[in-house]
């Protein structure tokens, strides 16, 4: 390690609590938080707590319904205001559908710190408090899903970054940018399969005005959900655009920009809907309608319309975990690498193909109110 390295970052070490893995659920496996539910062949099952064990139970049938073009079941939506995918709907229904589907998802959250924190030692105590904390939670929050031992970096300007990243040998994002993940000119946040990096430059650049808003706070919860992905579905940037394994960018995007702000509104760190608002009901970019289904990638649509995939996205994982839960949303990445397939991933958590979720998604794109 170079001289003077660690003046500026400070590593701290914590133990890696148990974690459960995230295959399919079978009667009498561990499971991880009282309450939850997952859906596997045909059969609800719920985790279950006898003493101080919890384990899932022997799992309930729901019905299913042939599907024509495959000849296989899939199992039929929960039964909720959002199951039969209404296009025509109130758009608090909505949000609050989302936001409480996926707290009987998660349960009641016990924190954990079971991740390393390289910090620099110019971050305020009082960030550190409410970050740390948010990781905490995150963390405690997907302790279900079997992970690597994850790495957070937390810096305040880019020279902090590069040097702490060059000590150790390591990187992230295009290895030709200056910076990690960066060309220098903006806060960078970004995740891979075992570490995120939190830089908030704007935040501690001398007479900024930059503030801490519900945005900027909901980036630690943001960037471990990418994490997440990634212990589910795998490297995901390094699949192609032609690969049938391809994740839409709205769905990498948007989920992540969803159960961000789902933490932030939980953790009373901020609004939910306020930033809602600002990302998906009044976005100028939203202001030309271009169809979801063009949100595969970064950049520009077929009518040379600048994408922005994170509230759209947002507003599509809403729409989703109404109509089928927080659950079958995380199965899209897990069965989309089980199968080698997104669109057989898609079906088979979801009950409908992508394409029509597509059809229904723009049918109710009004209700949504996104870009109104």
């Amino acid at each position: 390690m170079r001289k003077g390295i660690l003046s500026l970052a400070l590593l701290l070490t914590i133990s890696f609590a148990p974690a459960y893995s995230a295959t399919p659920p079978k009667a009498g496996a561990a499971c991880s938080k009282q309450g939850i539910t997952r859906t596997h062949q045909g059969k609800k099952f719920t985790c279950t707590k006898s003493g101080k064990k919890l384990f899932w139970n022997k799992g309930v049938l729901i019905n299913v319904k042939n599907s024509k073009d495959s000849g296989t079941t899939t199992p039929n939506p929960p039964n909720g205001p959002f199951s039969t995918w209404p296009s025509d709907f109130q758009l608090l229904d909505l949000v609050n559908e989302a936001l409480n589907g996926t707290d009987m998802y998660f349960g009641k959250v016990t924190p954990q710190r079971n991740y390393d924190l390289v910090l620099d030692s110019k971050v305020s105590e009082e960030d550190l408090q409410w970050i740390t904390s948010t990781l905490d939670y995150v963390s405690g929050s997907f302790s279900n899903i079997s992970r690597d031992r994850l790495r957070v970096y937390l810096g305040t300007n880019h020279d902090w970054s590069r040097e702490t990243f060059r000590s150790e040998k390591t990187w992230m994002g295009d290895p030709s940018t200056p910076y990690p993940c960066s060309q220098g000119i903006y806060e960078a946040y970004c995740a891979d399969n075992n570490k995120i990096l939190l830089l908030y430059s704007d935040i501690y650049k001398l007479n900024s005005n930059a503030k801490w808003d519900s945005g900027r706070r909901s980036t630690p919860a943001h960037e471990v959900f990418h994490v997440a992905q990634y212990w589910l579905y795998g490297p995901m940037s390094y699949v192609g655009a032609s690969d049938p394994r391809y994740l839409p960018v709205w769905l990498k995007e948007g989920t992540a920009q969803f159960y961000g702000l789902y933490v932030v509104e939980r953790l009373g760190l901020g609004s939910y809907l306020s930033v809602r608002d600002q990302q998906v009901r009044y976005a100028q970019e939203y202001k030309v309608s271009v169809p979801l289904s063009e949100y595969q990638s970064y950049g520009q649509s077929k009518n040379g319309v600048p994408l922005n995939p994170y509230g759209i996205g947002q507003a599509a994982t809403e729409y989703l975990i109404a109509a089928v839960g927080f659950s079958n949303v995380l199965d899209i990445f897990r069965l989309t690498k089980e199968k080698g397939s997104f669109k057989e991933g898609f079906k088979e958590a979801v009950g409908i193909s992508i394409s029509d979720f597509y059809k229904k998604f723009e049918n109710a794109r009004k209700s949504m109110q996104i870009g109104s």
